[in-house]
């Protein structure tokens, strides 16, 4: 462009619950394809979820995730969901993270049972090794129910 008339980028839009699905959808069919965990996490910081929302998108990102029935693409999402809680700065507080994994065993998880097979598996072999990496033992044995602390 001529001198003075460089293209501004745009500021980003406020987060929505509405508008961060839209985007959420997106992230996890691309993630689906190029399974880079790195880049997914760094398109969610630019959403730009305020602190206040992210123990409940963090939530939805892990209900979401163990319903996928494609396995290699449900362990690549998993790996991404805990990634948001890895780092520093990390795309989301990992004290919002610890709360979201709480709400999840403690009140979602329990009735994912029948709609997902094989739910105990994919959070024993899946889901459990992926927070190991990430968080600390006390920060799971806070949240985890007592049969998945024994592990």
């Amino acid at each position: 462009p001529p001198p003075g008339l460089e293209l501004a980028s745009a500021p980003p839009a406020p987060y929505s619950r509405a508008s961060f699905c839209r985007a959420l959808t997106g992230i996890l069919r691309e993630l689906s394809l190029h399974r880079n965990t790195g880049r997914a996490v760094q398109q969610v910081r630019e959403e730009q979820v305020p602190e206040a929302s992210q123990r409940d998108e963090f939530v939805d990102i892990l209900t979401r995730t163990v319903d996928m029935r494609n396995g290699s693409s449900r362990r690549v999402a998993l790996a991404f969901a805990v990634g948001l809680a890895a780092g520093s700065p990390s795309a989301f507080s990992r004290a919002q993270c610890v709360e979201g994994l709480g709400i999840f065993f403690k009140d979602v998880a329990p009735g994912l049972k029948d709609e997902v097979p094989n739910l105990g598996i994919i959070l024993r072999s899946e889901l459990l090794p992926s927070l190991r990496a990430v968080f600390a033992k006390a920060e799971l044995d806070a949240c985890l129910p007592e049969e998945m602390n024994v592990m």
